[in-house]
Formats: C-alpha cells, sequence, structure tokens
C-alpha cells in the first residue's frame, strides 16, 4: 500500500516538475534508460550532477542519431535516474551497452567508470567493441538521483548509429537475463536454419519449388536477424564492422516482412498473386531503405524516429496481410489453410508481445510455433501426394500388364502369323520384313516394361516400328511426322505408342493411308507433345474418350510421375483426331 501512495505521489510531482526516469531494480530484471539529452559539443562540465545547462536537443528513445551539423566532433548523451528505494543487494548493478558507433567513455555521477576504445583526434582516435558492460559498486547505486552521461566520438561516423536500447539491472539478474536470451536465441536461430534447410530439401520432392524455396529464405532471413542481434549484443563486435552488420540486418529484415505474404501467396495459389508479390516487394524495399537513407544524411536525420516507428507498421502490415491471404485459402478450402490461420495468429501474437511488452524474443517463439504448424501441413499433404503416387503407380501397373497380355494376346501373334506365311508364299523378303519389325517391337515392349521413364526419341522409334508392323500386316501405309525438339525430353513408355494403337483401332477402319503428326513445343516450364492424326473422326467421336484401357493407362502412367501436375484431352477434329499431353519442364513426383 505505502509503496501505491509512494508511485502515485511520484506521478503527481512529474506533472508538475521536470523529473528523472525513476527505477527500481529490485522489482526490474532489467530497466530501459530513456530521455536522453544531447549535446553537440565537448564540455566534462556536462558529467556533473547537478548540471542545469539546457540541451540542444532532447530524445525521447534510445535513438543516438548523428548530428546535423559538423560543428564538434565530439558530442555527449545525458539523462538523470533515480531509485526511490534502497538497493536490496550488495552485488551492484550493470549498464548494458550493446552497441553505440565509433568510441565512447561512460560517466556516473561525473566519475569516469568506463572506456570503449579511445577519444582522441581523428587520426588517433580507436573504435571500441560492442556488447559492453559497465559495473557500479552498492555505494554507487544507493537512494536518490544520480547522472549518467556518455561522451561519444562523432568523427567516422558517417552512417548514424544503432538504436539498440541502454539498459540497466541488479548485475546477477542482467547477468541471468542476457544469457538466457543468448540460448534462446541461439535455439531459435537453430530451428530457422534446419526449417531453410529442410524446405530446401524438398524442393525437388515436390512440384511447388518457388513456394518452398521462399519459405526457405524467409526462414534464413529470420534466423539471420537473430544470429545479427547475438553478434551485436555477446559478440564483442569491433564497432568498425558495426555499420555493416546494419546493413545486413536491413537485407534480414527485408526479407522477414516480405516474404511471408508472398510465400503464403505462392502456397495456396492465390489470385493475382503476380501482381501482389510485385507491389509487396516495392513497398517493403521503399520502407526498409529509407531508415538507412537518413542514417546518410539524404533525408534529413529528425525523420529516422517516425521512420522506425513506419518499420514497425509495416512489419504489423505483412502479418495482417499474410493472415488475408490464408483466410482467404480457409474460404476456399484449401488444405492446410486452417492449420497455417492458427499458426499465424499464434506469431501475431508473439509480435504484439516484443513491441508492447519488450519482450525481445517473443516473435521468435510465435514464429517457430508458426513453423510448427506450417510444417505439419506440408508434412500431411506430402504424405497426401506419396499415397496418390504408389496408388497411381499400382493401377498403371495393373493396366500395363493388360496392354502387354493384349499385345502377346494369341491373335495377335496369331494375325501376325498369319501375315507371315501370306507373304512367304508371296514376298519371301516382305515376310522377313515383318518377322524382323515384329520382333524388335517385341523387345522393346519387353525392355521398357519397367521402367518410369525413357527418352522421347525411343518412344519415337517404338512407334514407327509399330506403324511398319501394321503396313505389313493391314497392307496400308501409315507413317509418322515428328516436328520440334525432341533431344533430353523423358516421358512415361507407351504413352504416345498407345494414342497410335488407338488411331489405327478407331480411325482407319475405311481408309487406306494414315498420317500421323507429332509436335513438339517446349519453353523453360512445360513441354506441349500434340499428336494429329487424319483418321475418321466420326467413328471415334461415337465410341466416346477417356473411357478405354489406354486412355486410362495413359493418365495413369501421368499422375504417377507428374501427381496432378500435367493436362492431357483428346478430341475431333475438321481433319481428324488430335491428342494433347503438357507435362512440367523436368519436374517428377
Amino acid at each position: 500500500m505505502n509503496q501505491r501512495v509512494v508511485l502515485l505521489l511520484l506521478f503527481l510531482h512529474s506533472l508538475i516538475f521536470a523529473t528523472p526516469q525513476y527505477l527500481f531494480p529490485s522489482e526490474q530484471s532489467e530497466t530501459e534508460i530513456l530521455n536522453w539529452d544531447v549535446f553537440y559539443y565537448d564540455s566534462l562540465q556536462i558529467a556533473q550532477t547537478g548540471w542545469n545547462r539546457s540541451p540542444q536537443k532532447q530524445i525521447k528513445k534510445t535513438e543516438f542519431l548523428k548530428t546535423e551539423s559538423n560543428i564538434s566532433t565530439i558530442h555527449w548523451y545525458r539523462t538523470e535516474l533515480f531509485f526511490p528505494e534502497p538497493l536490496g543487494t550488495t552485488d551492484g548493478l550493470t549498464i548494458s551497452i550493446p552497441a553505440l558507433l565509433t568510441s565512447y567513455e561512460i560517466y556516473w555521477d561525473n566519475q569516469l567508470i568506463g572506456i570503449n576504445g579511445t577519444i582522441s583526434t581523428q587520426s588517433h582516435s580507436r573504435p571500441g567493441k560492442s556488447g559492453r558492460y559497465f559495473y557500479l559498486s552498492p555505494t554507487q547505486s544507493s537512494t536518490g538521483s544520480h547522472t549518467l552521461s556518455i561522451r561519444v566520438a562523432n568523427y567516422g561516423n558517417f552512417s548514424g548509429s544503432l538504436t539498440n536500447p541502454i539498459t540497466l539491472g541488479q548485475s546477477e539478474k542482467i547477468r541471468q537475463t542476457h544469457l538466457s536470451r543468448f540460448g534462446t536465441s541461439i535455439f531459435l536461430a537453430g530451428i530457422f536454419v534446419v526449417t531453410a534447410l529442410f524446405h530446401l530439401f524438398i524442393i525437388d520432392s515436390r512440384k511447388r519449388r518457388h513456394s518452398h524455396l521462399i519459405f526457405s529464405l524467409f526462414s534464413l532471413s529470420c534466423g539471420g536477424h537473430l544470429a545479427v542481434n547475438i553478434l551485436i549484443h555477446f559478440g564483442a563486435v569491433p564497432q568498425t564492422y558495426l555499420q555493416f552488420l546494419a546493413i545486413a540486418g536491413d537485407l534480414f529484415w527485408l526479407g522477414m516482412i516480405a516474404l511471408l505474404p508472398i510465400f503464403l501467396l505462392s502456397h495456396f495459389s492465390a489470385y493475382a498473386r503476380n501482381i501482389s508479390t510485385t507491389i509487396i516487394l516495392i513497398l517493403t524495399i521503399t520502407v526498409v531503405l529509407l531508415p538507412r537513407l537518413a542514417l546518410y544524411n539524404i533525408l534529413p536525420i529528425r525523420y529516422l524516429p517516425v521512420l522506425h516507428d513506419l518499420n514497425l507498421f509495416y512489419a504489423y502490415l505483412s502479418v495482417i496481410t499474410a493472415i488475408s491471404v490464408t483466410l482467404g485459402a480457409s474460404v476456399r478450402k484449401r488444405k492446410g489453410s486452417r492449420t497455417i490461420l492458427i499458426g499465424m495468429i499464434i506469431f501475431l501474437a508473439g509480435l504484439i508481445i516484443t513491441t508492447a511488452f519488450q519482450i525481445e524474443n517473443g516473435w521468435s517463439v510465435g514464429f517457430a510455433f508458426l513453423n510448427v504448424f506450417i510444417t505439419i501441413t506440408i508434412a500431411r499433404q506430402f504424405s497426401e501426394e506419396r499415397k496418390q503416387y504408389y496408388k497411381a503407380e499400382l493401377r498403371a501397373s495393373r493396366l500395363e500388364l493388360e496392354l502387354l497380355k493384349g499385345h502377346m494376346q494369341p491373335h495377335f501373334l496369331l494375325n501376325s502369323l498369319n501375315s507371315i506365311v501370306a507373304w512367304i508364299e508371296e514376298e519371301p523378303a516382305v515376310a522377313a520384313r515383318l518377322v524382323n519389325a515384329l520382333s524388335q517391337e517385341l523387345r522393346m515392349l519387353m525392355a521398357f516394361a519397367g521402367e518410369r521413364k525413357i527418352n522421347l526419341s525411343q518412344e519415337i522409334k517404338m512407334c514407327r516400328i509399330h506403324l511398319e508392323v501394321m503396313n505389313m500386316r493391314q497392307e496400308k501405309n501409315y507413317v509418322l511426322h515428328v516436328q520440334g525438339e525432341r533431344e533430353g525430353i523423358d516421358i512415361p513408355p507407351f504413352i504416345l505408342h498407345t494414342l497410335i494403337e488407338n488411331g489405327i483401332s478407331h480411325g482407319f477402319r475405311k481408309k487406306d493411308d494414315g498420317i500421323f503428326t507429332l509436335t513438339v513445343h517446349r519453353n523453360s516450364e512445360t513441354i506441349t507433345m500434340t499428336l494429329h492424326n487424319n483418321g475418321d473422326n466420326k467413328v471415334r467421336t461415337a465410341t466416346g474418350e477417356g473411357k478405354g484401357t489406354g486412355t486410362r493407362y495413359i493418365r495413369s502412367r501421368l499422375q504417377e510421375l507428374y501427381g496432378i501436375n500435367y493436362s492431357f484431352s483428346s478430341h475431333s477434329t475438321a481433319d481428324g483426331w488430335e491428342s494433347r499431353i503438357t507435362i512440367p519442364e523436368g519436374v517428377v513426383l
């Protein structure tokens, strides 16, 4: 009760008088130091307790900005702190300074308590390192008012300063807090890297290559963002390299806020995803670039706090956009959308915890949960795809056996032998060619029966041998013309062979000449094969399409290799019959 009264009195007092920041180290493991005054000249009087010279500028947050003038190569930051209660420990306090560009000195109540680097003339200055801790003894942390001042060298600071907060807390508590934060960050960064590697590993095993590549880059961006923070806070990095770390952090930040909605747009095949992706990339690059332009004085440095807030707002907007995409996919009843939506909500909650309650790893814990939910969704989809693959493979094997049995049926051999006998009596040379062609076809059928795919050139050769056999058996003239590229293209065996068989069976009962034309069109993403014949399409249209063993075999073979990522159509034309098969370039299950 007494403590509440004290806090109320302090609050009322702050409304009337300018008061220092009140800290309660016994109650908080770590407190961020706020309300810094900045002075653009060099005077040791600034570090004195009770010195009351008006600052040239006051900074409400720990944003140590580059001076807008070149009056001095050294400037100061100063703040007043007040401990309203005894420290409650003999351990003392610790001031944590993650990073300030160039070198600096730190003063407590006009007493120098630490140096990071060397502040001297520009030619003799030496930068310090990041992740520094400065100890205050219990006698230095007595109840009452204290002055904390930082003398900062400004030369060489061409890109501004980092905005990591300066904090204060009991030494043991701050040590435990930072050790816990370090371990958690390492653990979460490991999760993100493993997730990225997992998605890279399954790129060749699934159809949506772009989706997995995007999510892998997003995970690497999150892991890289944590890695940069780990290096700054705990790596004792020379201040010279902090500018490069800051730029790397910008790139990782860009990936974090841009790639999540882009991944979901691709994963769920959202409407207008290409246009949306372009807009997201342009906006993100602009938002991330603006603070860097301010730090390089291309934009006025006074805009920097607003630009940092804009980045935070855009991060929320990015997550909300991702949630909207997932919600739309859920409405369309896309598989896994509800599971990912739950993960997205948890991720948003973690982001709110980080920004509203200053819990640094809240967002990364939320993202770890999102990773789990996305991985569960992908595992389910992968399992379903494998089931469909094995079912398709089993169906294809059964249908393949039916086709092989059809080729080996006694009447097929009997008709072929009868043709051979007839030609032996009339034209022995023709009979010899028929025996040779028939044996070649049977050997190729048996050789390719167990293959998942063969080269297109092999399939074409087998089709021409079959036409040669049928020419001699039926005493007709069948020819196959091929247009377009054929090298380096693999297809399931017997699919063109089956189409030609169907064409001969249904389209040339009343015609003596048959022309089959295969046209192959290839681009960076797909391969399209169009087989046309000039058979009697009226007879074939009357028999129907899509229910025969041959058509079922073709669809099963295509599904076995490409899942649902293919198309097959067959229809009549004005001068015959046309079948078209489109498969993805180089992608198989």
